[in-house]
């Protein structure tokens, strides 16, 4: 598996875990982390995603949006799966992972009941 795999300007949208979706699992968990830490997406996608927001920034904008949807699905409904790919540190943190995103969706859920969104 690559240590720093190229990012295609869309995140598979496939029913199950991809190869690609494999091979980009540390780069979910980054995602998720910065989502986690209400990061600025220009930001995320520059480090993260090594986007050049000066060249495209609608290109950005949508690489950015697709892997952080696919990161959220992958967290919800296969990252075991692909953790087990990566290895043991990475998936201990993928489970933690797993566990903050539900969290965070579940208080974005609540506070924009809440019309705090």
């Amino acid at each position: 598996m690559p240590l720093d795999p190229k990012i295609a300007d869309s995140a598979p949208n496939a029913p199950q875990l991809t190869p690609y979706d494999e091979q980009h699992a540390v780069t979910y968990m980054r995602l998720l982390d910065a989502l986690a830490d209400n990061a600025d997406w220009r930001e995320v996608a520059r480090i993260v995603l090594g986007i050049d927001l000066t060249v495209d920034p609608d290109r950005g904008r949508r690489t950015f949006e697709s892997h952080l949807a696919r990161a959220k699905w992958a967290a919800r409904q296969g990252f075991g799966i692909s953790c087990s790919a990566v290895g043991r540190r990475v998936r201990n943190e993928c489970v933690w992972k797993r566990a903050a995103l539900l969290l965070v969706s579940d208080r974005k859920i609540r506070w924009s009941h809440h019309g705090i969104a």
